[in-house]
């Protein structure tokens, strides 16, 4: 893990509380996930394309969820009053390790994968339908079936809600939906 220092410099750390907990957990449930980068985008890859693609299509693939336990995934799982909640709580400064970069008023719904943009995200130009969510030190990720689009973003910078971190993955998933779109063109 690292930090910035008050220069805004990153320096490591050599041990913290987080990498001695990763050498011991067993069963981490909400907390607790530890992989690789490469592992992870082929995780989300996979959802996506169990979400996505034809009931028969060949795929190399596995389908790891069933597309209707990925269906439930993305249903909405609070009441309106902890839906207000949730969207006044991303607007915070503490809890952008939490809502990344979702601009505050965006509408926002929670289901039992992460937070879901209601409406295009203007930053970015995410459309409406996509999750995401976040890790301690600055790890970001979003899924949306509607443009089959996945990807993350991983850092080990703590803590979390980093401006740095948090903007320049704005910036990756801005490029990323703008090369798709113009790949996605010049295909028609």
């Amino acid at each position: 893990m690292t930090m910035r220092d008050e220069n805004g410099k990153l320096m490591d750390l050599e041990r913290d509380m987080f990498t001695n907990r990763a050498e011991r957990v067993k069963y981490g449930g909400g907390g607790g996930c530890f992989s690789t980068a490469n592992d992870y985008i082929k995780f989300l890859s996979s959802l996506l394309h169990t979400m996505t693609a034809p009931a028969r299509a060949p795929s190399s693939l596995p389908h790891l969820l069933s597309k209707a336990t990925l269906e439930s995934m993305f249903a909405q799982r609070l009441s309106p009053s902890a839906t207000a909640v949730l969207n006044k709580t991303i607007t915070m400064p503490l809890a952008a390790g939490l809502a990344g970069n979702i601009p505050p008023g965006t509408s926002t719904r929670y289901g039992l994968g992460g937070i879901m943009n209601l409406e295009t995200m203007s930053n970015t130009g995410r459309p409406t339908g996509g999750m995401q969510w976040s890790g301690l030190p600055n790890l970001f990720w979003w899924l949306n079936p509607k443009d089959s689009i996945c990807g993350c973003y991983f850092t080990r910078i703590l803590p979390p809600g980093d401006r740095t971190s948090l903007t320049l993955y704005s910036e990756f998933e801005t490029a990323v939906l703008q090369e798709w779109g113009e790949s996605k063109k010049a295909r028609l």
